[in-house]
């Protein structure tokens, strides 16, 4: 859910039907709050139990969609959530990639991966909203971001991770530079692709 999501019309995407008996239909994995704006097949949260896990669990939205959460959370809101396969203790969009591989996706493309570059921001849609950190002053972790999405890339050195970005130049984050399976594009060569 970085800043540059808003860039790019995820309409596209939750209303793509696949072509020819929609052989190339997507299957979507989002994160936390997205689920206010967009129904994606599978929505994965982390956090505080009582911030968005908790309002994902009130809202409803559980009753009608596949929503993951960690042991913990499924402790606290019974009947709501799947487990994570394995449980690992990363953040959202790591954890949204990861089910994505776990699920047999040999490509899957990352929308609103914006590298958390700056300690103390929190680059986020969302950011200063119901059970959100304002932009600036927040606890986010680059490193900890970072380096959970660098495990997700080890783990599946056989699936095609690309990072769709405005433009293809954009900063990519230092670990996953030189992994093979990973690649970054624009936006306008994902419509393309």
């Amino acid at each position: 859910n970085g800043p540059t999501r808003k860039l790019f019309d995820l309409g596209t995407i939750f209303n793509h039907f696949g072509g020819l008996l929609a052989s190339r239909k997507l299957q979507t994995y989002g994160c936390n709050a997205l689920y206010r704006d967009y129904e994606p097949d599978f929505l994965v949260v982390t956090g505080p139990s009582d911030g968005i896990v908790k309002e994902v669990a009130d809202s409803g939205y559980c009753d009608e969609h596949i929503v993951y959460a960690d042991a913990s959370d499924i402790q606290m809101h019974p009947g709501k959530f799947y487990l994570i396969p394995q449980d690992p203790c990363w953040n959202s969009g790591s954890l949204a990639a990861y089910l994505a591989a776990f699920d047999g996706h040999t490509t899957i493309f990352m929308i609103g991966y914006d590298h958390q570059d700056t300690p103390g921001c929190n680059y986020n849609v969302y950011a200063g909203t119901t059970n959100y950190q304002n932009a600036t002053g927040a606890q986010a972790d680059p490193a900890f971001w970072e380096k959970s999405m660098a495990h997700v890339l080890d783990m599946y050195p056989d699936v095609d991770f690309v990072r769709v970005m405005p433009t293809a130049t954009a900063t990519v984050p230092e670990s996953w530079k030189y992994k093979t399976n990973f690649r970054q594009i624009s936006f306008r060569d994902f419509v393309i692709e």
